[in-house]
């Protein structure tokens, strides 16, 4: 039924965006067997050490809204609401029952600029209908929902930030062993990523995390066979959580694509990109479209010649 639809929608997501991430981890770890045997135990130390206290960190105190910001609570409200087994395009049973001239007096903005909502979490099919849709791309909401109640919603943003942690200062150790962590927790503690983005509940910083954890990891070991296919799904992926990634993604996908100089690998990594692309395509066709339906061509070609970011692209 469609409980048990958004249940899997929600199990998926998490384990497309967890999984990934992991198995870099692990693809990442006989390039690092000579810098074990060359490195002094306390540096050996400090590298695993490090990882288990920023990882305890950052589960152990997840974002307590300091710098939540409107978007931050829609995302939450989101969870709550499908965990509520609210579906994607569920009646909004408050409006349902106000009469149709009065409607667009309960909205945050009335007509006719701006897209109809009553909250900012789902958006409205007109300023007098009831008719809803999320009112952002809900991939961060579902990935974190799905392993509730196992694991609290909040977590998953940490937990996805304490993989990345663990690529990075693998890279680091890998890069110049001690010097290399050294270099890796200044260049973490000089920034707003532990604070802001490794603990707070934002699409952008989900899908920075799975591009930088795939050049980081290729830093380390060039990527081959299965681990194209599934680093490539990880850039495609991204822009899921939100489309500004696709800034990111393809000038990261390309210089790896070329970098390896093979087709075979050059066809992985396409392959992965486009498998991992295809749930933003299918949110954006048949969920919700906060960036305008761009699955359909006219749209498309007004985006890309609109929009200087795609252009550059």
């Amino acid at each position: 039924g469609p409980v048990d639809m958004m249940r899997l929608w929600m199990a998926g997501f998490w384990a497309a965006t967890i999984l990934p991430m992991g198995l870099l981890l692990v693809w990442m770890r006989p390039a690092l067997a000579a810098r074990r045997r060359q490195a002094s135990p306390g540096v050996k130390t400090a590298w695993v050490g490090l990882w288990l206290l920023g990882a305890v960190f950052l589960l152990a105190r997840p974002h307590d809204d300091s710098f939540t910001g409107l978007d931050n609570m829609t995302y939450r409200q989101l969870w709550h609401a499908f965990l509520e087994r609210r579906g994607f395009h569920d009646s909004d049973t408050v409006l349902a029952e106000v009469p149709e001239a009065l409607r667009e007096s309960f909205l945050m903005h009335r007509g006719p600029a701006g897209r109809p909502t009553r909250d900012r979490v789902f958006s409205l099919s007109g300023f007098q209908g009831v008719e809803t849709q999320p009112f952002f791309m809900p991939t961060l909401p579902l990935a974190a929902a799905g392993p509730a109640p196992v694991l609290a919603p909040e977590r998953f943003v940490p937990l996805a930030g304490a993989l990345w942690l663990g690529v990075v200062l693998a890279a680091g150790f890998h890069a110049g062993g001690g010097w290399g962590i050294a270099g890796v927790c200044a260049l973490i503690l000089g920034t707003a990523w532990p604070a802001f983005f490794l603990r707070g509940f934002y699409a952008e910083g989900v899908g920075a995390m799975m591009i930088g954890a795939v050049a980081a990891a290729a830093s380390v070991r060039p990527l081959r066979g299965g681990m194209t296919i599934a680093a490539g799904w990880m850039l495609g992926f991204s822009v899921s959580y939100h489309a500004t990634m696709v800034v990111l993604a393809v000038p990261v996908g390309l210089a790896l694509l070329l970098e390896g100089r093979s087709l075979r690998r050059a066809a992985g990594w396409l392959a992965g990109m486009l498998a991992g692309f295809i749930p933003f395509w299918a949110m954006t066709r048949w969920v919700c479209q906060p960036y305008g339906d761009w699955t359909r061509w006219v749209p498309l070609r007004d985006l890309i010649i609109r929009v200087p970011e795609h252009r550059a692209v």
